[in-house]
């Protein structure tokens, strides 16, 4: 966007690519508001913080992001990644050293990284720690029905509430369009 800016060209699909990009990230922030009622006082556990797996950069990460808005809107944010342990500028957020002290009397449990040892992740575990029973996968890493099996209520971001795995996941998914 700068470097269009420089030579005055105005990017419109760029432009309107970031606007997207914003609201599923603001939409991370609505789904847990719905269902918390509020987020003033709300304890989240955020479980990644990484642009993606097997990196610590938070540059534009879309997970410390939505991170950041929850503890803006006066949740406090405990966060799990296994590649960060400081967060510049990221007073408002605990790191915990492990996914399940991040879940720790949690009201919810976002997975805003799609870490692959999160799968590994005992859910029933990290359900009987948190306080509440809210569970957004932000990254629809885990089959929904494994997660409420655990006593979560799934949420998943872009993808129907009742799929229950990649089978009707894949059923579920529009054909792809034709090249023209």
């Amino acid at each position: 966007m700068s470097t269009a800016g420089e030579y005055g060209y105005r990017a419109s699909v760029l432009e309107a690519a970031i606007t997207v990009n914003d609201g599923q990230r603001q939409l991370a922030v609505d789904q847990l508001l719905r269902r918390l009622k509020t987020l003033r006082g709300a304890r989240v556990a955020v479980l990644g913080l990484s642009f993606k797996p097997d990196t610590d950069d938070l540059r534009d990460s879309p997970a410390l992001d939505i991170a950041l808005r929850l503890a803006r809107r006066g949740a406090f944010v405990s966060a799990y990644d296994p590649m960060v342990d400081t967060v510049p500028g990221g007073e408002r957020l605990r790191i915990a050293p492990s996914a399940y002290a991040a879940a720790q009397g949690a009201d919810a449990v976002v997975v805003a990284t799609d870490w692959p040892e999160f799968l590994d992740l005992d859910l029933v575990r990290l359900r009987a720690l948190a306080r509440g029973e809210v569970s957004l996968d932000g990254r629809n890493l885990f089959d929904p029905a494994r997660v409420r099996a655990a006593g979560f209520q799934y949420v998943g971001i872009g993808r129907p509430a009742e799929a229950v795995g990649p089978a009707s996941a894949a059923r579920l998914l529009p054909a792809p369009a034709l090249a023209s």
